[in-house]
């Protein structure tokens, strides 16, 4: 058991990234947000007809100034930036909550297109050291005896979530207490 969630941690941590030199340096139209977004991280989705990001979301990023607003009809590569990062929180945190610590991260004047890159491209190099280091370590954490019955399947499954929760709880406490400033923003 302990072999075949190792096995499974490699194949997911090996998903795709889109790396901070990727992208592009001039503006892009939505569709081409979305093709770009849809080809970089296509090995992320669980199902095939799973999608990234949408419109609809990327509007929703914008209207709630979870990204910056956009001039004109195309995006610069700071609000790429931006939707890269939101993409990296949406699946754990709420659109009130990204909204708290975007809107945050705005109101630091010294924060521009420059720092939202540094962020992003620690970001990047935060999760090549997970890359390595998730596989090993969630194989020490599970326990020996598990050797893959239907049991233990369910043991290891609830042993994820709760790790899982347990660091949403984190991501959460950082929030509060960090990300402060900006709770009542509109």
């Amino acid at each position: 058991m302990k072999e075949l969630i190792k096995q499974y941690a490699n194949e997911v941590v090996n998903e795709s990234d889109v790396l901070a030199h990727q992208v592009p340096s001039i503006p892009l139209y939505m569709d081409q947000v979305l093709m770009m977004m849809d080809q970089m991280l296509s090995d992320n989705k669980r199902n095939e007809d799973d999608k990234i990001m949408t419109k609809t979301m990327i509007n929703n990023y914008s209207k709630e100034k979870i990204i910056r607003p956009i001039k004109g009809k195309t995006y610069p590569k700071e609000q790429l930036i931006q939707l890269l990062m939101v993409y990296n929180m949406k699946n754990c945190l709420t659109m009130q909550e990204m909204k708290q610590v975007m809107q945050t991260m705005y109101m630091d004047e010294q924060l521009d297109e420059a720092g939202f890159l540094r962020c992003y491209e620690r970001l990047m190099h935060f999760k090549a050291k997970e890359k390595d280091m998730l596989p090993s370590a969630m194989a020490s954490i599970l326990e020996d005896d598990l050797v893959g019955n239907k049991e233990d399947d369910l043991v290891a499954l609830l042993c994820l979530c709760s790790m899982s929760n347990q660091l949403q709880k984190i991501a959460y406490k950082l929030i509060d207490e960090r990300f402060r400033a900006s709770k009542d923003a509109k």
